[in-house]
């Protein structure tokens, strides 16, 4: 089935659904004349937008959200918005979360889901033992991020996680890349927790209390059932056997082995012809390796809170030495010397 599209967008362009689009017009919905002039600046048009599955330019959403928001003076709009959401909204990713029987285990499944259906933007749930940080970040080179969209998302996960677990949850503390500390009494109401600007990286650190909590018993049958419906919706996104397999190296890079057996078993090939199906598109699952983990070291060490072993650890080497080997291949200096350099 092909969908429907405002205006031709380039397979390499980041883009998403108009689905996302979907808290923007709630909150419009009586006010559709503010967003028409903003809409036919950026050559949208509302029956577009309210189809969910017209696909839209990734920047030209976050043109649309800032305008909105000056538009209708609403500096907040964003972080407003994202308390309007619910799991639904954010489709078989957000319904994972809220079924699953601990907020560790939900955002676990949740990011696993969004970077097996998206490849534009990506969250990191990274748990540690003296509590755990929900990472937000955009991997397209082309597009920068922008305050609305980013306190959206995080103001939504917030949401979402009160929505299915704890109503009177809240987290440690709330960073943002950009400056906005004219609003930061707003947006601390609207997190109910304090909030940072000018932060290496846009994230929300979580309390260990309460992480793992048990709230419910799980319905292991219906998680299996929304994991492979997730499964499927990747495979059919995917636009060649490459996608199929980045797709593939994504979910399982730091969680499970990542080798030609395992790809090719999930893909349902054999290895010798999954090998010989990415050499005829120019590629090699070890390439694909290389380029996931050059790409995952770049972002995660800019953290300062995150150590050298956890990178090795998230991209599936067994120590801090192997991964220094391997980045310094790649870079040409050691991870340390990166992070300064960063």
């Amino acid at each position: 089935m092909k969908h429907k599209t405002s205006h031709p967008v380039e397979i390499d362009t980041p883009s998403l659904r108009a689905s996302a689009f979907t808290p923007l017009l709630r909150h419009f919905k009586n006010k559709t004349h503010v967003l028409l002039p903003i809409l036919s600046a950026q050559q949208l048009t509302l029956s577009a937008i309210r189809d969910p599955y017209t696909i839209v330019p990734l920047e030209t959403f976050f043109h649309v959200l800032e305008d909105a928001a000056f538009v209708a003076g609403e500096p907040n709009l964003g972080a407003k918005l994202g308390l309007s959401m619910t799991p639904a909204d954010l489709g078989p990713a957000g319904v994972l979360l809220s079924q699953s029987a601990s907020i560790s285990s939900g955002l676990q499944r949740f990011t696993r889901s969004l970077a097996a259906l998206q490849g534009a933007t990506e969250m990191v749930f990274d748990n540690r033992d003296e509590g755990a940080q929900l990472s937000y970040q955009l991997l397209a080179g082309s597009v920068s991020h922008t305050p609305q969209d980013t306190e959206f998302s995080l103001s939504c996960m917030c949401q979402i996680v009160r929505l299915a677990f704890d109503r009177r949850w809240r987290p440690a503390e709330v960073h943002f890349q950009h400056y906005g500390s004219s609003r930061g009494e707003a947006l601390q109401q609207i997190f109910r927790a304090p909030v940072h600007f000018g932060q290496p990286t846009n994230r929300i650190l979580l309390p260990a209390i309460g992480l793992k909590t048990y709230y419910r018993e799980e319905d292991r049958t219906l998680i299996q059932l929304i994991e492979r419906h997730v499964s499927e919706l990747a495979q059919a996104t995917a636009q060649t056997l490459t996608d199929r397999v980045i797709l593939v190296v994504r979910r399982r890079l730091g969680q499970t082995p990542v080798n030609v057996t395992s790809v090719a078993r999930e893909l349902g090939l054999s290895p010798r012809t999954l090998q010989r199906r990415l050499a005829q598109e120019g590629t090699s699952l070890r390439q694909i390796l290389r380029d996931r983990r050059m790409k995952t070291a770049q972002v995660q060490l800019q953290d300062p809170n995150i150590r050298v072993f956890q990178v090795a650890q998230s991209m599936g080497y067994s120590d801090a030495t192997a991964f220094g080997r391997a980045y310094r291949d790649w870079f040409d200096h050691t991870p340390r010397n990166g992070r300064a350099g960063l």
